[in-house]
């Protein structure tokens, strides 16, 4: 696992054994965790970038081809958090931005 992020590391660690026991789940469990690695990049990426894009051929604006990237990797992650029953709602982040983050919370 040392290709994931300090924060999929922890993530991992923190439901390794417990949510994801067999292998097949860890399986998924890691490449849940690269889905939302790569889509952190993006958007990183996509900071610096913006997006939107202009096409030197033409000179048309179009949309950054990394947000569809992030979106993908994104709904990836979390097609498979779901099929694993885990919600990241409840993983006690270090950074404390989730400690008493509920689904009620979510909704505007």
């Amino acid at each position: 696992m040392e290709h994931l992020s300090g924060k999929s590391k922890e993530i991992y660690e923190f439901y390794r054994g417990k949510a994801a026991r067999t292998p097949g789940q860890v399986a998924l469990l890691v490449r849940a965790l690269e889905a939302l690695d790569e889509a952190e990049k993006c958007r990183e990426i996509l900071e610096t970038e913006g997006l939107t894009i202009v096409s030197e051929r033409s000179g048309v604006t179009r949309q950054n081809p990394l947000i569809g990237v992030r979106n993908e990797a994104t709904a990836t992650a979390l097609k498979i958090f779901k099929l694993l029953g885990l919600e990241l709602h409840t993983y006690p982040s270090s950074d404390g931005f989730n400690e008493s983050y509920t689904t009620e919370d979510r909704k505007c």
